[in-house]
């Protein structure tokens, strides 16, 4: 063995016995095929089933409510537009809708990728970004992922907060309920709310053509002021939420079992509801989607968002790399 080998072979020891140290045996096992690019945008795209991803990176400078979707899909299509709640909308008791300050601030620095310190988000408070609806938009399996900072707290009144929405009324008409689709939202476990409400957990609400209903709830309570690197999966039957918190040095095979559940009666929000929604980022649809007399939105997320990729498969299934895959991005953009 040469003298340069000789040395590097403790070095290569080391690395490998302190990344098994840091993040798991069986996340060292899942992302070995994960090769890393130099940026975070360069990892995402490299995925063959993305369908969209909204950066949420337009500078400050960008007019609000925008038009011409300024909001931009890095795929080339899917542009959305920036929106806001205005005047601030008061607490919405009847459908447990909380208060807003009717504002979004864009371009906002420090932005939530810890490895990429200069790059920006967007924080809302009432502000959201809307996209029209596509077929694409709403796969029968879907990977939805993001970074946030989820800016809430236990606001004592028993209110949802939505990250993301695509739901949709059935009927040609398109101005019926919501009845298909899905939402992910903050909100109390109990529905109704029980008075005075307790903890806050992530949930997801899916629609079977008859009513849009809770689907799954978290394990442990939604954990505010925290930057999370958040992904829904869903493979037809099988619903996921995983949660990794970057910075935390956090195991990455501990990034799966916060939301399980099978799903056996999904009604996706798409064409032939002759009227499907839009897609959300940021706030909930209108109860009637396409009722033009109801412009309010509903369950505004306050926070930070940025990094919104949605793929037509499930990236967290075993022929799709499993954990590894969701590892390798997070991995891409987060410390450990």
């Amino acid at each position: 063995m040469s003298p340069l080998l000789l040395l590097l072979a403790p070095v290569t020891v080391f690395a490998i016995l302190f990344l098994f140290g840091v993040v798991g045996c069986a996340a060292i096992l899942d992302v070995q095929d994960v090769s890393f690019e130099s940026t975070y945008d360069a990892t995402i795209k490299k995925e063959t089933s993305l369908v969209a991803y909204w950066r949420l990176r337009e500078p400050n400078t960008t007019t609000v409510p925008s038009s011409g979707g300024a909001a931009k899909s890095e795929t080339g299509s899917h542009n959305g537009d920036y929106e806001k709640l205005a005047p601030a909308t008061t607490i919405d008791k009847a459908h447990h809708s909380p208060a807003t300050a009717g504002t979004i601030s864009l371009g906002v620095k420090p932005g939530l990728l810890e490895l990429f310190p200069d790059s920006t988000c967007i924080q809302v408070d009432g502000g959201y970004v809307q996209i029209p609806f596509d077929d694409k938009l709403n796969p029968p399996q879907f990977t939805l992922e993001a970074w946030i900072n989820p800016d809430i707290g236990n606001d004592g009144q028993g209110n949802y907060y939505c990250l993301y929405e695509s739901t949709g009324p059935p009927g040609p008409s398109g101005v019926g309920k919501k009845q298909t689709g899905f939402g992910l939202y903050i909100g109390p476990k109990d529905v109704p709310p029980k008075t005075p409400p307790g903890l806050y957990f992530w949930q997801v609400w899916m629609g079977d053509g008859t009513k849009l209903s809770q689907a799954a709830v978290s394990k442990d309570p939604v954990k505010f002021k925290q930057i999370t690197y958040i992904v829904l999966t869903f493979d037809g039957t099988n619903l996921q939420l995983f949660l990794y918190y970057p910075g935390t040095n956090q195991n990455m095979d501990q990034i799966s079992g916060e939301l399980q559940a099978n799903i056996s009666s999904f009604k996706r929000n798409d064409s032939s509801n002759l009227g499907g929604g839009d897609f959300f980022i940021g706030s909930g649809g209108n109860l009637y989607p396409n009722a033009g007399i109801l412009k309010v939105r509903l369950y505004p997320f306050k926070g930070e968002i940025q990094e919104v990729a949605l793929y037509n498969v499930d990236l967290s299934a075993p022929n799709n790399q499993g954990l590894g895959k969701l590892a390798g991005h997070e991995m891409a953009g987060g410390k450990l």
